[in-house]
């Protein structure tokens, strides 16, 4: 899904230098791939709401 870019979201992305990248890169393959690691990443995600919900 594509997202238009706004101040607060390109900051961010402006900070990535080569060696986040290839940690990013690398931390995918050891999760099986993009998919996996989306599914990581979603999981970590709804975790996060969860606690934030329980006010923790």
């Amino acid at each position: 899904m594509l997202r238009a870019l706004t101040d607060d979201g390109l900051s961010p992305l402006h900070r990535i230098s080569p060696y986040r990248a290839a940690f990013a890169a690398d931390l995918a393959e050891q999760l099986g791939g993009t998919p996996d690691f989306r599914a990581a990443v979603e999981a970590v995600e709804t975790l996060s709401r969860a606690l934030d919900n329980l006010g923790y």
